[in-house]
């Protein structure tokens, strides 16, 4: 397993899942609340966010999520090869072309009525 991103919620993996490159998206302990509390607030936001990964795939492409597992706290999906968004902007490739492409996705997501935070 290679850890490929940390924030605040979650930690990104990437590893293999029944021979297929995956990353699995584990959520992070919050130490500083009850357990149990912290428990169910990680497993309902995973909960969400599976639901609307799958809601959204009717209206833009997301990656396949192959497990969600309650005990671990995590979501398991497709790997998709790729230059990020970030690093394609800093090299100055495509930045209007892409950026439209983001726009119209985004367009999409609000389409379904999708709320989000980014």
């Amino acid at each position: 397993m290679e850890m490929i991103y940390k924030g605040a919620e979650a930690e990104l993996w990437r590893t293999t899942y029944l021979g297929t490159s995956v990353v699995e998206k584990l959520r992070i302990p919050k130490t500083y609340r009850i357990k149990e509390i912290d428990e169910r607030i990680r497993r309902t936001r995973m909960k969400k966010e599976t639901l609307m990964l799958i809601d959204a795939r009717k209206a833009v492409n997301t990656p396949f999520i192959l497990d969600v597992n309650d005990k671990r706290m995590s979501i398991t999906m497709e790997y998709i090869d790729g230059v990020k968004v970030r690093d394609a902007f800093y090299k100055g490739k495509d930045v209007v072309k892409t950026s439209e492409k983001i726009g119209k996705a985004v367009r999409k997501l609000h389409d379904l009525n999708f709320i989000h935070g980014d």
